[in-house]
């Protein structure tokens, strides 16, 4: 099977996600897979620096073995016009792909290049599938193209032959918006790197920990984390022997959130009691995870987190982690109640609560992070969820009908 992932973020510059674990799983599973991309990280070098070339190169994100043929387009380096400027550079670059390479599946994940994708498929005969993992209005960086947003995710919905869903939730609610078939790929662990027990005792000593205890989150920060009222709640509460370890960065805004949230920790006071790591390498991960003692996915509900689950809850599970997140549709629909080392809450004063509860029981938190890695072992590996997206997109090729769903995972 030959597969075109068509993204509207840089491949490369991106910290490994979902599109880049479930290429690769389809590249170890024997099959050839390509991918279009735009770099969302650009800036101009020089008032001359007008154009970002065309580039073709094969990458790896995750296993060196199981490369990808990525085509970035080029486009106009001018803020308004790079992106309308995709319109035809990536119409023209898919158009050369699918022709050249016999694509047989088209998996997308992009808004700018939506109708393209879907008139290309169409002309060619070649399924198109929309993996639906975010709600995509929340995303657009102007409040004016939110709107617009919202009808080409429509679109995408009903014009795509199938809608990979990441979770259940949202596989509902893209069958309320008229898609013709619907199918759920949830995120995945990489469990032979992200294991518990991992000595620590080096990291602790690099970041002065070696006497406190740690609140950690791990993840991208982008102004929907939420780390503001995070921080805000952080600062009203005691913790003589209590750190908040924050590792990651926004990449997309050149670290303005870390900025934000950096100044907000002065103005609270609580700059000693915060440590901020900034990006790290993808294998210090499971580390940072390990040296925990709760994780937190602070995500508060709102739109855009309402339907999701962060890649970064399981991780936390497969760390063997406690982890504490807001009661969310999404997250609760893959990880019940009890049932995945996971507590839940409503608001950020019983965000803080939970944690120090969890500080005070050890033996809660061991139960909840053998819960949690049990879970993941059994449902929730890349190499199960790529096994599980292989089969759906040789369904479509056979013309049968799709049938994963949620329970089928959990089997």
């Amino acid at each position: 099977m030959r597969v075109l992932f068509v993204d509207e973020k840089s491949w490369i510059k991106k910290v490994p996600y979902t599109i880049h674990y479930l290429a690769e799983q389809l590249v170890a599973r024997g099959h050839a897979v390509f991918a279009i991309d735009y770099d969302d990280t650009w800036q101009r070098t020089s008032r001359a620096d007008l154009w970002s070339p065309q580039t073709h190169q094969r990458v790896a994100k995750i296993n060196p073995t199981c490369t990808i043929d990525l085509t970035t387009p080029g486009f106009i380096k001018f803020a308004g016009l790079s992106r309308i400027s995709t319109l035809i550079t990536h119409t023209v670059a898919i158009a050369r792909v699918l022709r050249q390479e016999r694509i047989d599946v088209i998996v997308t994940y992009s808004l700018t290049n939506a109708l393209p994708t879907i008139l290309l498929g169409r002309l060619l005969g070649i399924p198109v599938f929309f993996h639906s993992i975010d709600m995509l209005a929340p995303l657009v960086p102007h409040p004016l193209l939110a709107r617009p947003a919202e009808w080409i995710e429509q679109l995408l919905i009903r014009g795509a032959d199938c809608v990979l869903a990441l979770t259940p939730v949202f596989a509902k609610r893209a069958a309320r918006l008229g898609a013709r078939r619907t199918a759920i790929i949830p995120n995945g662990v990489a469990i032979a790197r992200l294991t518990p027990g991992l000595d620590t005792t080096a990291l602790r000593k690099e970041l002065g920990l070696e006497n406190q205890r740690v609140i950690a989150f791990v993840g991208t920060f982008t102004r929907h984390v939420g780390l503001i009222p995070l921080l805000e709640a952080f600062a009203q509460m005691t913790w003589p022997d209590v750190k908040l370890l924050l590792v990651g960065d926004d990449i997309v805004t050149a670290g303005h959130e870390r900025r934000v949230a950096e100044t907000r920790c002065q103005e609270l006071g609580i700059q000693e009691q915060v440590i901020f790591t900034g990006l790290q390498p993808a294998n210090r991960v499971p580390l940072y995870i390990n040296l925990a003692d709760v994780c937190i996915s602070p995500f508060p509900p709102s739109t855009f987190s309402r339907y999701n689950i962060a890649m970064k809850v399981f991780e936390y599970m497969a760390c063997a982690r406690p982890t504490v997140s807001f009661a969310l549709e999404g997250t609760q629909s893959l990880v019940p109640e009890g049932a995945g080392g996971v507590v839940y809450v409503q608001s950020h004063a019983e965000l803080m609560q939970a944690i120090r509860r969890l500080l005070d029981t050890p033996n809660e938190c061991e139960a909840l992070g053998t819960a949690g890695r049990k879970l993941v072992e059994e449902c929730f590996t890349w190499e199960r969820v790529g096994a599980d997206l292989e089969q759906v997109l040789l369904e479509s090729l056979q013309n049968t009908e799709i049938n994963i769903n949620i329970e089928a995972v959990k089997q």
